[in-house]
């Protein structure tokens, strides 16, 4: 029994520490292992069943997979952090982080207002990263842009191949410099004026999306929740490689915005956006190597930023340099207009 304990327990192990070392493959050269941390969760239920076990047949073993496990507990605090609360400081700046997936399809209520602007404006960020927020009209354009500027807000957008990444800010919109595009995703730089000299780099990225077919969301979805279904092996290859195939553009774009970000040494920086991937992975990897994860800092559980399907992890991210300590970072689940939830957490000056 012994025997069998410790083989099922290191067995369970390899398989979490493997998918946790996946974050640290470059994903551009290496696409087909940097997808391994997809399986990260599974294995962490692998490895609690295993110790549960244990448990009840030879609890003098249960050591096996609690050292294991701490041995990757960093990656574990990384998909689910838990932390103590603490009041935010007056005076820090609130920052919103959301994908409004074409403002809620361009949902709009009979009074003339469209409900996802109207919800962010009630959250009052001082900036926000805005991903797929392109206008259906010149004058939804023109209607929005003149909702937002009521409210005390300015607006910088550009546009990629489709995709319109916005800021909306309470400080002056200095300039843009595009860091990388790739189709319809990338990232922007918005240089914000928050004080006489005192500028912000304002970092709205919308890594490269999957591009998953509502049928391979689908068979996604069954793989996740009915492991038994018989889904057919095409679709199963097909919409893993469209995952592979993401993931090593992820890596270059998220690559780009780490060299423009320590091209920056010394200036103040915050990255917001939509990474489209866990925070199992290379591109949240990168970045947590030369910025401070907001949420990791100060939030607590999952945090599940993508309201649909299967995708049941954390997807969003608000990065920020040395200058600035985060509090309170947490998903705003109240309202389910867009695909996403808004990510939101403040920011003291250190």
């Amino acid at each position: 029994m012994n025997k069998f304990l410790v083989t099922l327990n290191l067995l369970a192990l390899l398989l979490f520490w493997g998918s946790a070392a996946s974050a640290l493959v470059d994903g551009e050269a290496f696409p087909w292992l940097s997808v391994v941390g997809l399986a990260f969760p599974f294995t962490v239920a692998g490895v609690a069943v295993a110790a549960l076990c244990t448990l009840l047949l030879r609890w003098r073993l249960l050591w096996l997979p609690l050292v294991g496990t701490l041995l990757a507990g960093g990656t574990l605090r990384e998909y689910c952090p838990v932390n103590l609360t603490s009041p935010r400081p007056k005076g820090s700046l609130k920052v919103v982080s959301y994908n409004v997936k074409m403002w809620g399809q361009f949902l709009r209520d009979a009074d003339g207002t469209y409900p996802v602007a109207r919800h962010l404006v009630s959250l009052r960020p001082d900036v926000a990263a805005l991903q797929e927020a392109q206008y259906c009209t010149e004058e939804h354009k023109h209607d929005m842009i003149a909702y937002f500027k009521r409210h005390g807000y300015h607006t910088g957008t550009v546009m990629i191949e489709g995709n319109l990444l916005t800021c909306v800010s309470k400080y002056p919109i200095l300039r843009t410099d595009t860091i990388c595009r790739s189709m319809s995703n990338g990232a922007i730089a918005f240089h914000l004026l928050l004080a006489p000299r005192d500028t912000l780099v304002f970092i709205n990225a919308h890594l490269y999306s999957t591009h998953l077919s509502p049928d391979d969301l689908q068979a996604y979805q069954n793989m996740v929740t009915k492991p038994s279904a018989d889904i057919k092996a095409r679709t199963q290859w097909r919409t893993l490689r469209k995952f592979v195939a993401a993931a090593r553009e992820r890596a270059i774009q998220a690559k780009a915005v780490a060299h423009y970000v320590d091209s920056l040494e010394g200036k103040n920086i915050i990255v917001a956006g939509d990474f489209n991937d866990t925070p199992v992975s290379y591109p949240h990897h990168v970045l947590c190597q030369r910025l401070t994860d907001a949420y990791r800092a100060t939030g607590n559980g999952i945090g599940r930023s993508y309201n649909r399907d299967a995708l049941y992890v954390r997807i969003d991210n608000i990065f920020c340099s040395t200058h600035w300590k985060p509090y309170c970072c947490h998903v705003d689940d109240t309202s389910a207009l867009s695909d996403h939830y808004p990510l939101v957490a403040w920011f003291k000056r250190q």
